[in-house]
């Protein structure tokens, strides 16, 4: 083959391997067919465009993170504090964190309805919990509760909201914190924590 015509890259489409240096970098453009390489960013950082509109760049920040309870889940007849199998977060050690809850519950007013939360050890969750029962009446909390103390929510056998929000605190320890919930007294009647309830987490720090 006549190979005298060709130039030194006759694919200059393509882009260029050794543009990438570390892993977690990104190429885009700076005009047509130039390239250009975003090095990977610090731990949590978000990807926007710049002011110009020009580029794309890093950011300190974290975007919320959104746990769904995928399943309605039932407790018949038990007082003991049980995980609830969704709604958990699991943190790294020393990280602070704003939560928010938002429970859609069903239980008698006999059996009740009691929640609390658990932390990794040396962590700290302070946090205040209320509930909406019926279409006007609204219970809003007074008293700020430490992870495992518990909250009492007295239903009406419809569906209901049960809300809570606070701040974690992180220790020396990674883990999870994690939603526990039970009958208040123990009734051979179903109280159930239903899909769709969310925990809405936000890293701060």
């Amino acid at each position: 083959a006549n190979l005298s015509g060709l130039t030194n890259d006759e694919h200059t489409q393509y882009q260029k391997e050794n543009l990438l240096t570390t892993a977690g970098d990104i190429a885009y453009a700076t005009a047509a067919s130039t390239w250009a390489r975003l090095g990977i960013g610090t731990a949590y950082q978000l990807l926007r465009t710049n002011v110009g509109a020009t580029a794309p760049e890093w950011v300190s920040g974290t975007a919320p993170v959104v746990v769904r309870k995928t399943a309605d889940e039932t407790v018949n007849n038990s007082i003991a504090q049980q995980d609830d199998d969704h709604l958990k977060l699991t943190v790294a050690a020393s990280e602070i964190w704003a939560i928010e809850m938002f429970l859609i519950i069903n239980s008698g007013a006999t059996p009740r309805f009691d929640y609390q939360f658990t932390v990794p050890t040396a962590g700290a969750f302070n946090w205040v919990g209320g509930d909406d029962i019926g279409a006007t009446a609204v219970n809003y909390p007074t008293t700020l509760r430490v992870a495992a103390t518990e909250k009492l929510i007295v239903p009406d056998g419809t569906n209901q909201v049960v809300k809570a929000w606070g701040v974690y605190v992180g220790g020396a320890n990674a883990g999870t914190l994690q939603l526990q919930w039970a009958q208040n007294v123990a009734t051979a009647s179903d109280t159930k924590v239903l899909t769709n309830s969310i925990l809405i987490c936000i890293r701060v720090a």
